[in-house]
């Protein structure tokens, strides 16, 4: 018979493992760096010869250098932590009251993680933005995070002479409404808007913003644009918490036309990507090459790609949304016109024409399962080769469109037919 000590050693064993294990498999809150992402941004060339050079250490010195910059001038940041309610008669950063043109504004090592604008909290109004933009043309930022503000991270105005903007390599987190927003009024246009290898997270969805009493906000909201390029992004984290649901983490509307949404990832977003919420609002563009995971999230949620718009191609693109919605994609209103979707991957559900909308389907399959894939519970959605993927995906289609490389540049076909979905599997 064993002694007390024996079963009270005993006992404390399987306390412990008894822990152990339940640590191991709880569910614990999750971070962006726990998911598959778009491939790193290269690293930019240096300044253009003809630019002047000025470098900056802190929010004040940035500041005053963009009250008074030149154009052609390259502001470098220092690595550090640049507090935007350090200034608190603005609160946000800008070249303002006058036209500038060909300004860039980076991080000076290339890396963004070391380089952040940073306000005080998501529901804070003291730091209201990172960056706005108004009346300057042909402005680049990038290799830079900028996090925990009011309002939006950046907020472009063409309304106010704002044209031809690249963000690059910029990290946008916790922003209390849209991460990104262009801005108009009646008759205003952007042309020129380039967005590639940025990132829009937050860290738990929308909390209730004071000003509105409710959650309210984008990945971006991008009203009146023109050709603009989303390329090599990531999203994460964005819905609500408010019990409504949350806007597309890309939207692009009100008089837009011909953007073009490729190789970007989305992971527990309550909506994808929406050219047009009501009729007439985009024309033209692309959404291709795109992966998209959706858990069971505890919000509501829509749509993985939303078209309400014409002349637009859906093509190539993956989408697993866990059965949390019963249309994967959807085209919306009789004036939706020559709108194509072929060669995607859905893991159920259906391709949903709604509001006497036309488009033309084919070579799409919507029978996934997460034995397609390599690693679909951390959203990388790339293709592995096994019987299914070999009778559902791979070589399964000869819609052939002008999309001729996958998620991660490589040509296709590669093999006798196009392969379904957003990758293309290489031997």
């Amino acid at each position: 018979m064993p002694s007390r000590r024996t079963w009270a050693i005993l006992l404390t064993f399987v306390a412990i493992f008894g822990l152990l294990y339940f640590y191991r498999n709880a569910i614990v809150p999750s971070t962006a760096q726990d998911y598959f992402r778009p491939a790193s941004a290269p690293l930019l060339d240096d300044p253009p010869p003809h630019h002047s050079i000025i470098e900056v250490s802190n929010c004040t010195e940035l500041r005053n250098a963009l009250l008074n910059v030149q154009n052609h001038t390259t502001i470098f940041l220092d690595d550090g932590i640049y507090r935007v309610d350090d200034i608190p008669e603005q609160q946000f950063l800008t070249p303002y009251g006058r036209h500038v043109e060909d300004i860039h504004i980076r991080g000076v090592n290339g890396n963004r993680d070391t380089v952040i604008i940073e306000g005080p909290g998501q529901f804070i109004e003291s730091g209201q933005y990172g960056f706005q933009i108004f009346d300057a043309v042909d402005v680049l930022i990038a290799d830079l995070t900028i996090r925990r503000v009011y309002y939006h991270c950046i907020s472009i105005h063409p309304e106010e002479g704002a044209n031809n903007i690249s963000l690059y390599n910029v990290r946008m987190i916790d922003a209390g409404e849209q991460l990104l927003k262009c801005n108009r009024d009646s008759g205003s246009i952007l042309t020129g808007l380039s967005i590639q290898y940025c990132s829009f997270e937050l860290t738990s969805g929308w909390g209730i913003h004071p000003e509105l009493g409710s959650s309210y906000g984008n990945g971006m909201s991008l009203h009146g644009v023109v050709n603009a390029t989303i390329l090599d992004c990531f999203f994460f984290n964005l819905y609500y918490t408010d019990g409504n649901l949350a806007d597309p983490a890309i939207l692009v509307w009100n008089d837009s036309e011909g953007t073009i949404v490729e190789r970007c990832v989305f992971i527990n977003c309550a909506r994808g990507i929406a050219f047009g919420l009501d009729a007439e609002q985009h024309s033209g563009g692309i959404v291709a090459n795109n992966f998209f995971y959706r858990d069971q999230l505890s919000a509501p949620v829509d749509t993985a790609i939303y078209i309400a718009s014409s002349d637009t191609l859906v093509c190539h693109n993956t989408i697993v949304i866990r059965d949390s919605y019963y249309a994967p994609i959807e085209v919306r209103f009789a004036s939706s016109t020559n709108v194509v979707v072929v060669n995607n991957i859905l893991d159920g559900g259906e391709i949903v024409l709604r509001d006497g909308a036309f488009a033309t389907i084919e070579s799409n399959t919507n029978l996934a399962t997460s034995v397609w894939f390599v690693d679909m519970s951390h959203g990388n959605l790339h293709l592995v080769d096994n019987n299914e993927t070999n009778t559902h995906a791979i070589d399964q289609s000869d819609f052939v469109t002008d999309i001729n490389h996958d998620f991660d540049g490589d040509f296709r076909p590669q093999g006798l037919s196009l392969d379904l979905g957003a990758d293309e599997i290489t031997n």
